[in-house]
């Protein structure tokens, strides 16, 4: 008798658990989907999984609806990753030019870019597995994709249940490289302009334009 209750309430308590975590992401999804504007400070690390090395990066990133992103890099080199839904602009200052592409092309169907513009829906798109919590309560979801994904096998979100804020992503692509982006100083529903999100090349820079 003894075991059936304690088979019982550790059945009780698993549902409990289960409906509290589809709680969060119901809450993370309409946060983000509501959200018009996010702006926050950004360190990422990307692991190469054959050659096990790892480079680090850092700097600012913003996403204004529909479709308009901004990633200023300054450690350890300056670039600026820019986007104003339709053209693409790579700026590397150091060297003096400036790439021009269609932003559909390659980027805008990629996770995390694609959640964090509330562009996805997490569980009509992905398997969710919820991780551990934190010691500082910050709850871990991992999501597989249920369709089969070119260049994506797996990321992980990092949340803070108490912000309702996205503050890191792991990124596993098809071959195994893992990129990891934290978020601090996390802003949501600031004015950003709409030329903020539009890159006008100085006189001196090249400007090389891809292949449509």
């Amino acid at each position: 008798m003894l075991a059936w209750l304690t088979v019982l309430a550790l059945l009780t308590l698993t549902a409990a658990a289960l409906a509290q975590q589809d709680e969060l992401i119901d809450k993370l999804q309409q946060s983000y989907s509501n959200t018009k504007t996010f702006r926050a400070k950004f360190t990422q690390e990307s692991t190469n999984k054959q050659t096990g090395l790892t480079s680090v990066v850092s700097g600012s990133v913003a996403f204004k609806k529909p479709g308009m992103m901004r990633w200023d890099y300054d450690e350890p080199h300056a670039k600026s990753m820019i986007t104003d839904g339709y053209t693409l602009w790579i700026y590397l200052p150091a060297q003096k030019q400036v790439f021009m592409e269609r932003f559909n092309r390659h980027y805008s169907s990629q996770l995390p870019v694609l959640f964090l513009s509330g562009g996805a829906d997490l569980r009509e798109q992905f398997e969710i597995q919820p991780g551990p919590a934190a010691d500082d309560g910050v709850q871990a979801y991992t999501l597989n994709p249920k369709v089969p994904t070119p260049g994506f096998s797996q990321m992980t979100l990092l949340i803070d249940p108490q912000k309702m804020h996205v503050v890191g992503t792991i990124f596993i692509d098809a071959y195994g490289n893992t990129t990891k982006v934290g978020f601090s100083k996390i802003e949501t529903d600031v004015p950003l302009p709409e030329g903020f999100f539009i890159f006008t090349p100085p006189a001196d820079v090249e400007v090389i334009t891809s292949p449509q």
